[in-house]
């Protein structure tokens, strides 16, 4: 059956280390319902495996093996190449072989017989995304992860590998830089520095770009690079993200990568610079083109309810932590959109 199948959104280091001890100290639920941790438990040492962040779209297609329908997503919709994300489905339909060869290794390697299957990817090059080393090279797909919904809607992440397919433009993330640290949930801080060189040296030069030949030499072109995305799989099947972008890319202004600094966030004006920024904003004008005419300024409303959303969603450890409530910023947040909005009209 045809429904729209979403990637999980992924966290910041913070965020993700928080999850993981709640996750790991958790031993049930107290008489109300209530959980209860045991707070005095050693916590693992967990092996993350990162690959770089690729500045695209996320793109999908799925597939149900009781139906035997298919369909290509984007992150938020089912597309069509007529109702089409950035040309992704279109790029589907031209290789749907080199998809449905996937689909079936997928499925014989897993010996899958029922659910739906979802590769997901970044659909990235061209035009698409601009500032970044992958703006130089045609439009390609770039599998980062595959999912399976079985009949009772429980979820499970395939291990799922493929050589590059330069010829059809279809690619893994495996196939090209990986890095591997050991994070110890007992004091994660201490990896901390070398998330931060690592995605420094990731946002000079982008190894992807650098892998089809954008590099530093390359006249007139920028390698600029957006980051890393670290994956840890877990012993239940479940999968922890992080994702720590370069500075130019980062939706908030941080001065550390790998974790938000909250003493600076003093008052509501420091906040909305630390979140309402430029990249921020554009995304969120790309994203809300998918369902309204954002060239009409009568939806400012509808980007000022996303913008808003997005930042309670990404942001509320920091305005916790900074001794505001939504009450203290929401007003601001709200300005500052609209503002920028209308002059990006």
């Amino acid at each position: 059956m045809k429904r729209h199948i979403s990637f999980p959104s992924i966290d910041q280091y913070c965020t993700t280390i928080k999850n993981l001890v709640h996750h790991f100290r958790y031993i049930g639920k107290d008489e109300n319902g209530d959980p209860i941790y045991d707070n005095v438990k050693e916590l693992p040492i967990l092996t993350f495996t990162g690959t770089e962040k690729l500045h695209g779209t996320n793109s999908s297609f799925c597939y149900d093996i009781d139906t035997e329908e298919e369909w290509i997503q984007s992150r938020q919709r089912i597309i069509t190449p007529v109702s089409d994300n950035a040309g992704f489905a279109f790029f589907v339909e031209g290789h749907k072989d080199c998809f449905h060869n996937m689909l079936n290794d997928i499925i014989t390697e897993n010996n899958l017989k029922n659910g739906t299957i979802c590769i997901f990817g970044e659909f990235c090059g061209a035009n698409i995304q601009k500032g970044v080393a992958l703006q130089h090279l045609p439009k390609m797909f770039v599998i980062f992860d595959i999912k399976h919904v079985d009949q009772d809607e429980n979820v499970s992440w395939l291990d799922y590998y493929c050589e590059p397919d330069s010829d059809n433009s279809i690619y893994h993330v495996n196939n090209f830089s990986k890095w591997s640290v050991d994070v110890d949930l007992n004091n994660p801080k201490l990896i901390q520095n070398t998330l931060i060189d690592i995605t420094m040296d990731i946002e000079k030069e982008s190894h992807v770009g650098k892998y089809f030949g954008i590099t530093l030499e390359s006249e007139g072109k920028t390698t600029i690079g957006e980051g890393i995305i670290w994956r840890c799989k877990l012993n239940d099947g479940s999968v922890a993200r992080v994702k720590i972008k370069g500075e130019k890319h980062q939706n908030s202004k941080v001065k550390t990568l790998a974790n938000v600094d909250t003493e600076k966030l003093e008052s509501i004006n420091d906040f909305i610079t630390y979140a309402c920024t430029e990249n921020r904003m554009n995304q969120m004008k790309t994203d809300s083109s998918e369902f309204v005419d954002i060239s009409d300024i009568k939806n400012v409303g509808f980007f000022i309810r996303k913008m808003s959303q997005d930042i309670l969603k990404e942001e509320i450890d920091a305005i916790v932590n900074s001794g505001l409530e939504w009450k203290d910023v929401a007003r601001a947040i709200s300005k500052r959109s609209s503002e920028w909005f209308v002059k990006s009209l």
